[in-house]
């Protein structure tokens, strides 16, 4: 068992943390969620498309519906370029090899 496993079973704090993240997870993302594909895929309790078709025949929120996607889609690919330039640069610099790179330029002679 290694370190970090050991000291997480023996500090009530770090529990105590991660139950709290984990109630404020099930409360600001899992529940408007639910919340959310209930209203939307329900109507008077029986499974149905009615309100999803509704409001996707709005020409507004199809328009926001689709901007979101583009949004998503250019986040993503913004993400993983910036990505691919810091661990390209990491590698380059040897970074990954423990070494800290340069940020001053070595003074001349040394």
């Amino acid at each position: 068992m290694t370190t970090a496993v050991r000291r997480f079973g023996r500090d009530p704090g770090l529990w105590l943390t991660v139950l709290v993240l984990w109630a404020l997870l099930g409360l600001f993302v899992l529940f408007p969620l639910a919340r959310l594909s209930w209203i939307a895929f329900f109507d008077g309790g029986r499974l149905s498309l009615g309100p999803a078709w509704t409001v996707l025949g709005d020409p507004n929120h199809r328009h926001a519906f689709f901007n979101s996607l583009l949004l998503a889609a250019l986040v993503g690919v913004g993400g993983t370029a910036l990505g691919f330039l810091f661990a390209y640069t990491a590698a380059r610099a040897g970074l990954a090899r423990g070494r800290r790179a340069r940020c001053t330029p070595r003074a001349a002679g040394r």
